[in-house]
């Protein structure tokens, strides 16, 4: 007896995940109600962006692209410990 079955991956258009988070300033859930995952898929999702702002599809004709990356870069900036894997609780 033969099973076949395929795992499809969950596709989710990143470009537009990281506008509603970031540019249009979605809660978690709202996102997850509209792209239809689960909450710990949307914040996977949104850390990946955060750690390779590449996945982002430029589209310089939508500003909205240029506010995305200003976040991620004040996210890097103003957190480095943050981004580090340390917190304030781990230099006491």
């Amino acid at each position: 007896m033969a099973y076949s079955f395929v795992w499809t991956k969950n596709k989710i258009d990143l470009t537009e995940l990281a506008s509603k988070r970031w540019v249009e300033r979605w809660s978690i859930n709202k996102i997850t109600a509209h792209f239809g995952f689960g909450r710990t898929f949307i914040v996977r999702k949104l850390g990946q962006l955060r750690r390779n702002p590449d996945l982002i599809q430029f589209n310089f004709s939508n500003l909205g692209i240029l506010k995305i990356m200003k976040h991620i870069l004040l996210i890097f900036l103003f957190s480095p410990l943050i981004c580090l894997g340390q917190t304030s609780d781990s230099l006491v």
